[in-house]
């Protein structure tokens, strides 16, 4: 479990105004167009993930998972739920539609509480949205 670094989701947001600063230590996933937002930024992923329809195409980085364009859950979603699965407690989400991406937080943390999971108790309630 990693309850001392934080995990950063980024989907496709334009990031104007969005603090972003991994430490050593930290891991950033790129949810479909959070890689370009990424990647404008200077900031390289450590992770990406998506079905791409945002993106337009699968980025060439060492670290891609595809998931088809017809699934049940988002992009940030998916991301979130891999994050949990490896064990980080601290998230931070940046995503243009901001009730979609708090209520993926939202419904994770209430996912995990019910699951008796200690993701709820340690989860960072920084979701922050670009407009």
């Amino acid at each position: 479990m990693n309850l001392e670094n934080t995990c950063y989701i980024v989907g496709a947001a334009s990031l104007d105004g969005v603090r972003l600063s991994p430490r050593p230590g930290d891991y950033v996933i790129a949810a479909d167009g959070g890689y370009r937002s990424l990647k404008d930024r200077g900031i390289e992923p450590d992770f990406v993930m998506g079905d791409f329809d945002s993106l337009g195409y699968r980025p060439d980085h060492p670290n891609v998972e595809t998931h088809p364009v017809i699934k049940d859950d988002t992009d940030l979603g998916l991301a979130v739920r891999w994050a949990l699965a490896h064990g980080y407690r601290r998230l931070a989400a940046a995503s243009t539609r901001r009730s979609r991406a708090c209520r993926r937080c939202a419904g994770s943390r209430t996912r995990a509480r019910r699951a008796g999971s200690s993701a709820a108790a340690g989860w960072s309630r920084r979701c922050k949205t670009a407009r």
